[in-house]
């Protein structure tokens, strides 16, 4: 927890400094940030099952969208699918399973696309 802290502080020091030298710095230092939490974040999708309605589909992104390690989320009642993105390193996902099971509904991880 101690390490995570400082690495973050870190950055966030990089930041500000990059920022009072005239900016000729940001750019790397911004590449590096983006680059650190697209190692972390990843976009999760989930099929889901005994929707009726879209408050079913609100219902469920609720109980996803709560989970702490959730940046974003989007269901779709149409599609029956979901889309999480979700700091990886923080949350397995079969929890997302699991919050859906919770508040009633059917859900399963969609294979990756291979590229």
């Amino acid at each position: 927890m101690t390490i995570r802290l400082l690495f973050v502080l870190g950055i966030s020091a990089g930041v500000m400094i990059a920022g009072c030298g005239g900016g000729e710095d940001q750019p790397q230092t911004q590449a590096v940030e983006e680059e650190a939490a697209a190692a972390v974040s990843q976009v999760v999708e989930l099929t889901l099952g005994g929707m009726h309605c879209e408050g079913c589909a609100g219902t469920i992104q609720t109980a996803l969208g709560g989970l702490d390690a959730v940046e974003a989320c989007s269901v779709s009642y149409a599609d029956s699918l979901a889309k999480v993105t979700v700091n990886i390193a923080a949350l397995d996902p079969a929890a997302l399973i699991a919050a859906v099971e919770g508040v009633g509904y059917r859900a399963a991880l969609v294979p990756a696309a291979e590229e």
